[in-house]
């Protein structure tokens, strides 16, 4: 009697242990669905608060520009739409005087490269005010640069001159090949100091760079 109750208790008992673990399963697989149905409902509301976010504001234009500042220009101009400033301080500070008086500004930056030998420094008056800002918006279908460096052209480079102090360094058969540009009469006054630089010098900056085509030249280093 004892080992047919034991079996009976064991038949009782083992089938109702796997209908639990049956319905826990299905159960971990409904919350696994849910969850993933609910990973699916967050990624697409992520990727649609992304689509908003990547939405194209209103195309800026210089429709109403008060300023206008060219690489052609002159900063003796007016800077009107006919005689642009050439310099963008200047175009700044042109838009402080208008904003003095409480007048909206926009100012149109045409095609080209602006060197900033000094920089170019704003405060937050001269955003304007919520009625009255102060706009820079590049002409539309125009690349704007602004540029730190100072070019060189090719005009600039004269051929290796005997009284050079480097002359006597080059092989005879070389010095005809050379060019050289004094670096100075081109506007590069502050060459700084040359310094080891690299993976054991962290913190040493960059005494002079040289971009050509747009890829970074290797100085002489010795």
């Amino acid at each position: 009697m004892k080992i047919i109750l034991l079996v009976l208790v064991m038949g009782i008992l083992f089938p109702g242990c796997d209908d639990n673990s049956t319905n826990n399963t299905n159960n971990a697989n409904n919350t696994n669905n849910a969850n993933n149905a609910n990973n699916v409902n967050n990624a697409n509301n992520v990727n649609n608060t992304n689509n908003s976010n990547n939405s194209s504001p209103g195309q800026l234009d210089c429709t109403g520009a008060t300023v206008h500042v060219s690489p052609t220009g002159d900063d003796g101009a007016d800077g009107s739409e006919s005689t642009p400033f050439a310099s963008l301080i200047r175009a700044r500070d042109a838009a402080r005087l208008m904003t003095a008086d409480g007048s909206p500004v926009k100012i149109c930056v045409r095609e080209g490269t602006y060197p900033q030998l000094s920089t170019l420094e704003f405060t937050d008056g001269d955003s304007g005010s919520a009625d009255a800002p102060v706009e820079w918006v590049a002409h539309p279908g125009e690349q704007v640069i602004l540029t730190g460096g100072i070019s060189v052209s090719g005009s600039d480079f004269q051929p290796l001159d005997p009284s050079d102090p480097n002359y006597d360094r080059f092989s005879p058969a070389a010095r005809s090949a050379i060019q050289s540009v004094n670096l100075t009469t081109i506007g590069a006054t502050d060459l700084g100091t040359l310094e080891q630089r690299g993976y054991t010098s962290h913190g040493n900056l960059s005494a002079l760079e040289l971009v050509y085509g747009g890829e970074m030249m290797q100085l002489a280093r010795w």
